[in-house]
């Protein structure tokens, strides 16, 4: 039906959801406190470690920059870039090793929470 996709339905659920929250929170705290009571460190906040890889890719054909873009894409906490620019040169002033056509550049973040 179509109340399900009304505002008064989301309003609806948005309010229970934080009521759930709230109620989720009190519990957490009574827990530590209890623990607390015990001697054991409050632990209100979660401890978690989460790994995430990005790759990074970038492509220059041979021009004098006039035309650039990027795009990206997030998939949770992994990512895509990607990115195009006109700018390398042949006749430029890169001393040794030539720039590469395509450079992929892969990235591991590490996100701590303590």
């Amino acid at each position: 039906s179509d109340f399900e996709t009304s505002p008064a339905a989301q309003l609806l659920a948005t309010r229970e959801a934080r009521a759930t929250a709230a109620r989720d929170a009190k519990a957490a705290k009574r827990a530590a406190a209890a623990a607390s009571s015990k001697g054991a460190a409050p632990k209100l906040v979660p401890k978690s470690v989460n790994f995430a890889l990005q790759l990074v890719g970038m492509l220059r054909p041979v021009g004098f920059g006039n035309m650039q873009g990027f795009a990206s894409y997030a998939m949770g906490p992994h990512s895509l870039l990607f990115g195009y620019s006109d700018d390398r040169d042949p006749n430029g002033g890169m001393e040794g090793d030539e720039m590469p056509l395509f450079r992929l550049q892969p990235k591991v973040t590490v996100d701590v929470d303590m």
